[in-house]
């Protein structure tokens, strides 16, 4: 997942507020950043935003939160296609 800009960077972390459980990122190496909680989401955020922002996947604990995401995630993609 890969963010593009600021305005969906404020998109992406106003879907975030919104979810009640964990969410997080993973890179390929199994390294993972909490999103959930402000003090490791600045870092998630920028990992988002860098060059191999690809290659993370994003997870949420609850089933609530993934489908927040995934209609995050479905709407911004027609929105830029």
């Amino acid at each position: 997942m890969k963010i593009r800009s600021m305005r969906e960077l404020a998109a992406f972390n106003e879907v975030l507020n919104r979810c009640c459980g964990q969410v997080w990122i993973e890179s390929p190496k199994g390294e993972k950043m909490n999103l959930t909680e402000e003090s490791t989401r600045t870092g998630g955020l920028s990992a988002l935003l860098g060059e191999s922002a690809e290659e993370y996947e994003i997870y949420a604990r609850r089933r609530e939160d993934e489908m927040l995401l995934l209609d995050y995630l479905c709407t911004w993609e027609r929105k830029t296609a």
